[in-house]
């Protein structure tokens, strides 16, 4: 099931997230990879969330997005 990115609340398209599943070389950690499509928000510290299966990530935390 591919997670639901949400930067600053807006929610990016499912077509943009490539890799959602176990980090190659870490115990334990899972890794998300996927495309900032052109209009999202930017800034040094922009809201990040990723929803997978109903369940939604800590809302603390930030990105970088230029």
């Amino acid at each position: 099931m591919k997670p639901i990115i949400r930067i600053d609340g807006v929610e990016a398209p499912e077509d943009k997230v490539f890799f959602s599943g176990l980090s190659v070389g870490s115990v334990g950690a899972n890794e998300v990879v996927f495309e900032m499509p052109p209009g999202m928000p930017t800034g040094p510290e922009v809201p990040l969330t990723i929803e997978i299966d109903g369940v939604v990530s800590k809302d603390d935390v930030t990105m970088a997005v230029e």
